[in-house]
């Protein structure tokens, strides 16, 4: 039981370093947006003025900037790096044969699934054609699929959080 324990580990961790790499990526795209929405809500969009679909751009850019869209915007972020440092903490502790908690992973997926729900539900008037939608679908899942293994991986062991696993042959 206890060898099959700490495969599950080396996969829990394995997925873990998946997880990390991924909300690093967020952050530095996230932040680079917000940095970039800053600027171009100075020159009032003009970028998309008088384009088509121009109008339906420059109003969902509005919606970005505003006060709630940049706090929420850098909240996420903020959220996504202590994240990002407690799944370091985790891989520590994996490192050790230490079980970690599995909270940080569902923090993870839950806000990650709010996320998708509220980019659905404040979504724009611009079409999307069937392709793009399906692909949309798709990469979430992939996404979720992500943030699901290491918590499958970690229901799986018995040994509590906090304690180690005892290697036996």
């Amino acid at each position: 039981m206890h060898k099959n324990e700490s495969v599950l580990l080396k996969k829990t961790k394995t997925w873990t370093t998946v997880n990390i790499v991924i909300l690093i990526i967020g952050v530095v795209i996230s932040t680079i947006s917000v940095i970039s929405l800053f600027g171009m809500k100075a020159t009032g969009f003009a970028l998309f003025q008088g384009l088509p679909g121009g109008e339906e751009a420059v109003a969902m850019l509005e919606e970005a900037t505003s006060p709630i869209g940049m706090a929420l915007a850098v909240v996420l972020i903020i959220i996504d790096i202590a994240l990002v440092v407690w799944f370091f903490k985790c891989n520590g502790r994996m490192k050790k044969n230490i079980v970690p908690e599995k909270l940080p992973y569902y923090i993870s997926l839950v806000l990650y699934v709010l996320s998708q729900v509220y980019s659905l539900i404040s979504g724009s008037n611009v079409q999307v054609t069937s392709g793009g939608v399906i692909f949309t679908i798709i990469l979430a899942l992939v996404f979720v699929w992500i943030r699901i293994m290491p918590l499958i991986h970690l229901r799986r062991i018995i040994t509590k959080a906090g304690e180690k696993i005892q290697e036996t042959e």
